[in-house]
């Protein structure tokens, strides 16, 4: 999900407030339970997101439940 916001917004209330959007639309083994903003994706050398890298990540994320 790419979101457009000023670096004013407070990120705990703005995953909150995903979270309950996720809530009207998902079954519950869908919703995401955490959530981490960034300004860019990880990348291969040839352009291509990191996958790997992703889900190596354990830092840094916001834990709603």
């Amino acid at each position: 999900m790419t979101l457009r916001s000023d670096n004013n917004t407070d990120k705990k209330a703005l995953a909150y407030r995903i979270y309950e959007n996720c809530k009207k639309n998902l079954s519950a083994e869908e919703i995401p339970t955490k959530y981490k903003f960034r300004d860019s994706f990880p990348v291969h050398s040839n352009g291509k997101r990191d996958n790997r890298a992703l889900a190596a990540e354990t830092e840094g994320f916001i834990r709603i439940e």
